[in-house]
């Protein structure tokens, strides 16, 4: 849940910026995972972040977007994850499984 009140509240007020791939973090040694960043927020300040790797990885050095809340600064994402659909998607499978859950246990009441 707290992804989801972070994804909804940076599409809302969310100011898109570019970081800078200052480490690529692998998982067993194959897949490039989360990256650690920097990325200079509203007030000019340079902030550092670990973020999910967009997809391809970028390379060290290398800048991609990233969306920034500017009442949190320590709230950011990649660009490309906010535009996915994989999040959405997430949110459509959590509700239906709440309803299912909620009819199952009204049904149990009822029933029962």
């Amino acid at each position: 849940m707290p992804h989801q009140l972070r994804d909804r509240r940076l599409r809302r007020r969310g100011v898109t910026t570019d970081a800078v791939c200052e480490e690529r973090i692998r998982r067993e040694g194959a897949n490039v995972v989360h990256i650690r960043c920097s990325y200079q927020d509203g007030d000019g300040r340079r902030r550092r972040a670990t973020v999910s790797s967009p997809t391809p990885a970028p390379e060290l050095g290398q800048v991609f977007p990233v969306v920034v809340d500017p009442a949190k600064p320590s709230a950011v994402v990649p660009a490309q994850y906010l535009a996915s659909k994989g999040p959405q998607f997430g949110y459509f499978c959590q509700a239906g499984l709440a309803l299912a859950a909620g009819t199952a246990a009204v049904l149990t009441f009822v029933v029962g």
